[in-house]
């Protein structure tokens, strides 16, 4: 499915240029419906399906990542695949011969966070071309809409001089601490896109 591409709103933030994509009510019911389906739900570990899920809201972070899926495809003019795929995905959105990862807060924390060594100790390789990060800005599950805030764009060799810290939660868990004052801008990275 390639959804209708948008015109971004541009925020200026922290002397940055983010890039703001809202999701419609139908858009968002398919990253709903099929965030109930992923195999990352069924993860173990004590990092597992994700901290931020509730019983209340038991696919809360599988269905953010859906929503940042959804967007960069909006932005960018390229499908969304929603399919399931026992194991997960290779990657997020495939374009040209890149790999990328959409990266997804649940709020603004000044920095995104890549996987760098699970709690047993296994470091989890960077295996993506472009890491891309976001976070939601609003998710209203009642009126089923969301908006998701571009913050710009890292490659790997970037990520791998960022700092690597313990997870919040501790565990053994460590994280690539990716500061988004850093980032490469999103208008740069459509830019390439639209060159490919």
């Amino acid at each position: 499915m390639i959804p209708i591409q948008v015109k971004p709103i541009t925020i200026h933030k922290n002397q940055c240029d983010y890039m703001l994509v809202s999701v419609s009510s139908d858009e968002y019911r398919l990253c709903e419906e099929a965030s109930h389906n992923f195999w990352a739900n069924s993860k173990g570990g004590a990092y597992g399906a994700g901290l931020a899920n509730t019983p209340d809201d038991p696919a809360r972070v599988t269905r953010t990542g859906l929503l940042a899926q959804m967007a960069f495809a909006k932005l960018c003019n390229q499908p969304v695949d929603l399919e399931y795929r026992e194991y997960g995905d290779r990657y997020d959105n495939k374009i040209g011969e890149y790999l990328i990862d959409i990266k997804c807060a649940l709020r603004d924390y000044g920095a995104g966070l890549i996987y760098h060594t699970n709690e047993w100790g296994k470091q989890i390789p960077l295996d993506k071309d472009i890491y891309v990060f976001s976070y939601i800005e609003s998710d209203d599950r009642v009126a089923k809409g969301a908006s998701i805030v571009f913050t710009g764009c890292a490659t790997q060799k970037e990520i791998q001089k960022c700092e690597i810290k313990q997870g919040f939660r501790g565990n053994g868990h460590m994280n690539y601490v990716v500061p988004f004052s850093g980032l490469r801008s999103m208008s740069r990275l459509l830019t390439f896109i639209d060159s490919l």
